[in-house]
């Protein structure tokens, strides 16, 4: 049985198109006083070029929401929709060749194949897609050229740097020329320069490739090229975004009191723990700038002339 063909919504493609929806998403893990509810009644709306950072404490249901939009499980009840079809909806079948298709996995652990070269491991996600022969690698060494990696095409993973390694991966994530990138703890095993590295990245994908990209991570550097930043707790969105200065600084609090709730904070304690947090060189601003009043690009190293 073939699969649903993906809708466009309002019949083209720009930026207002919403990519991704999610309406009361729910997970529910366990039965009767053993249940747990992972994610209890989300809703989500993303639009084309977006970048979305989902953050909360351990346990409070981040990589479950991300595994249900990737169709990766099956929710209790809700429904997730990307690029109009419904994929809550789909037969397991139909739901692998989505994820082939329409979807772009980033993880924390790399993933990459040990007995493959960095190309063999791009190319893989072609293969698996249905392309293969010089296509695939003509397409595999475009990606990662554009990354930075021509010079380590022929690379094993463990002769890589972990910077290296979250660059295949994300090269693999783009093979199938995806709308939407997941992207699960990202930076976690980066050193700072490297994750440094990978935000600017995802940051210039999403916008010069209008890629929508959602992001679960407890790192907060993403939180200066995101579009918005989404608290999660016990399942449920606690509204937090960066365009309020309250809710930013309150935010500034919980990571370093990180695992309590930011509303168990108060907008004193959030000013005066941020002032505390910041060299005293640096000047005050109660929230960052918007991403969209930032210029970016040509900060990679591979990209200066």
């Amino acid at each position: 049985m073939a699969m649903p063909a993906a809708t466009e919504t309002g019949g083209s493609r720009n930026e207002a198109e919403v990519i991704l929806e999610v309406h009361g998403l729910t997970k529910v893990f366990g039965s009767g006083r053993a249940a747990v509810r992972a994610v209890d009644g989300l809703s989500l709306s993303v639009r084309r070029g977006e970048l979305v950072l989902v953050m909360g404490p351990s346990g409070s249901g981040k990589t479950t929401l991300l595994t249900l939009i990737g169709g990766l499980l099956r929710p209790t009840s809700g429904i997730v929709r990307v690029n109009g079809l419904d994929i809550s909806s789909l037969k397991e079948r139909q739901l692998t060749k989505f994820r082939r298709h329409y979807l772009g996995f980033i993880f924390q652990s790399f993933n990459l194949l040990e007995s493959l070269n960095a190309r063999e491991n791009v190319e893989a996600a072609l293969n698996f897609a249905g392309i293969g022969g010089r296509k695939a690698r003509k397409r595999a060494t475009a990606l990662l050229t554009d990354l930075g990696m021509a010079d380590r095409l022929r690379a094993r993973p463990h002769t890589l740097s972990g910077g290296e390694r979250q660059r295949v991966s994300i090269a693999r994530a783009l093979a199938n020329d995806p709308q939407l990138i997941l992207a699960d703890e990202p930076t976690a095993n980066l050193d700072s320069r490297h994750g440094h590295e990978v935000v600017e990245l995802l940051h210039d994908i999403a916008r010069q490739q209008q890629r929508t990209i959602i992001i679960v991570s407890h790192d907060h550097r993403i939180r200066d090229v995101a579009d918005r930043v989404l608290w999660l707790q016990d399942g449920r969105f606690e509204g937090f975004d960066e365009g309020d200065t309250q809710q930013s600084a309150l935010l500034d609090t919980a990571g370093v009191l990180y695992g309590a709730s930011p509303q168990t904070a108060s907008p004193q304690a959030a000013e005066s723990q941020r002032r505390a947090s910041q060299p005293v060189a640096e000047p005050i601003s109660a929230a960052p700038a918007p991403s969209s009043a930032v210029k970016r690009g040509g900060w990679l190293p591979w990209r200066r002339a």
